[in-house]
């Protein structure tokens, strides 16, 4: 754990082999940023937060680090500490106030008492790499799949760049094992994101719907299977 930017551009462009043309290292920068967002989506890291009880409070000030928007409860102990674990109903914990911009985490029903701890776990996105590698907290056992799921959105890229370069037909092209270079990269694309799914346990078919693509070369949802802005059902 604990990886530069450049280490993962590096393991994407790997993965990707020896395109040609090569994509610029913005472009599969890029695509290493969307990689991790979409991961922070399907399996978000998760911290926690200690508030000590008094009594009196059963509204808890969102946490360090919690993303408006993103961030959510996925736990919540009382009293901490407990041999089993005790945890509270997510249905008694609510955002306050209910609007776009909450500021607390409310308990309906529990108001902490003096002495004790509620420990809040709760959902927050991935950082994004850097130069400096402690920033970096992905695993190593999840390090290799994003970067096979950079890799897929580098491929569709790629593949949007050869429909619009296809070779003009020629005699034998319907030949076995002859094919374009959209059709390679759409093969890589689908491989690479075969690899990402079979970790994360996502059922989900069909590309992402924040991968990077050229947008004019297949304009209609026939001739691209619907891999711009479409996603399968889970």
């Amino acid at each position: 754990m604990g990886r530069t930017i450049d280490d993962w551009q590096d393991r994407t462009q790997t993965l990707l082999g020896d395109p040609k043309p090569t994509p610029a290292p913005e472009s599969i920068q890029d695509h290493v940023l969307a990689a991790i967002r979409r991961f922070s989506a399907d399996i978000p890291r998760i911290t926690y937060a200690d508030y000590p009880g008094d009594g009196v409070t059963f509204d808890l000030n969102l946490p360090t680090g919690w993303v408006p928007g993103f961030s959510r409860v996925v736990e919540l102990e009382y009293p901490q500490g407990q041999r089993p674990a005790e945890y509270l109903d997510l249905q008694e914990v609510s955002l306050y106030p209910r609007d776009s911009a909450p500021t607390k985490i409310r308990l309906r029903d529990t108001t902490p008492a003096t002495g004790s701890t509620t420990r809040v776990y709760y959902a927050i996105p991935w950082p994004i790499p850097t130069d400096d590698p402690s920033i970096d907290k992905i695993s190593d056992l999840d390090f290799e799949p994003v970067a096979h799921l950079a890799a897929a959105y580098a491929a569709l890229e790629l593949s949007g760049d050869a429909a619009g370069h296809t070779r003009s037909s020629i005699p034998g092209a319907n030949i076995a094992g002859d094919t374009s270079e959209y059709d390679r990269w759409i093969r890589e694309h689908e491989r690479h994101l075969e690899l990402y799914f079979g970790h994360v346990g996502s059922v989900e078919g069909g590309a992402l719907a924040d991968g990077i693509i050229d947008w004019d070369a297949r304009s209609t949802f026939v001739e691209t299977r619907g891999r711009f802005l479409f996603r399968g059902r889970r």
